[in-house]
């Protein structure tokens, strides 16, 4: 399906997600985005969920800046010289349902702890160039050529959705915090229940080292599938709690 984005014109939100990427990866961090690529983000600013907030005063550049967890994002500098995060995939994807949104925080919440993992294996596992076989292709990966993954059968979602239903919690706005200028994520408005979370998913979660390339394939491979396993799972009462 068709996706336009003011006078852009793309096959599908694949590709103007990926269209996007790229801007985001051709500067160097702390760089400010030309004109021609201003004027795209301009008109894919329009179609974030909260565009007016983001927006605020007025928009006087974008630059690239670096994010949580070893990643890149997109900033707004307002013409007050006030600044947000902007996230571009949010201005493309369907805005997400409160459960995604839930989701989401949970992922924010032990996002350290992932890359805590990551980095143990790497030290104890790396050869003497520091690469450890991935564990789909078996081919040798660097640190910065790996994500930590899930492994089968519980994936992330199916360890946040069974901790969500054995705490009979109903996911909705009311769990999260409110949107913030440089949130980067938001999180869960009960730090308890974080705590509890952070812990939860350190017990069940069985983590593997991918190739980032790998690992996104398998994400989008799999991404269809997690509503119904987790439905096959709960119905052989097999698990985690």
């Amino acid at each position: 399906m068709k996706t336009q984005i003011g006078e852009l014109i793309f096959t599908s939100k694949a590709e103007a997600i990926e269209h996007f990427r790229q801007i985001l990866y051709s500067y160097e961090i702390g760089s400010v985005v030309n004109n021609v690529n201003a004027r795209e983000l301009l008109w894919l600013l329009e179609q974030h969920p909260t565009a007016e907030q983001k927006r605020g005063v007025g928009v006087l550049a974008f630059v690239i800046a670096r994010a949580p967890y070893n990643s890149r994002g997109f900033k707004i500098i307002r013409t007050d010289w006030t600044d947000t995060d902007f996230s571009y995939r949010k201005c493309i994807n369907a805005p997400p349902t409160a459960l995604e949104a839930v989701i989401r925080a949970l992922r924010i919440e032990v996002q350290q702890d992932i890359l805590q993992a990551k980095r143990d294996y790497f030290e104890l596992n790396g050869d003497e160039l520091g690469r450890v076989p991935c564990k789909e292709t078996g081919a040798l990966v660097t640190i910065d050529e790996a994500d930590a993954d899930h492994a089968p059968p519980f994936s992330f979602d199916v360890l946040a959705k069974t901790f969500l239903s054995a705490r009979k919690i109903t996911a909705d706005e009311a769990t999260l915090t409110p949107p913030a200028d440089n949130q980067f994520g938001r999180q869960l408005v009960d730090r308890t229940l974080a705590a509890d979370w952070r812990e939860y998913h350190h017990g069940h979660a069985d983590m593997r080292i991918v190739a980032k390339a790998k690992h996104r394939t398998l994400s989008q491979a799999n991404r269809p599938k997690l509503a119904n396993r987790q439905l096959i799972l709960s119905a052989n009462n097999n698990t985690p709690d």
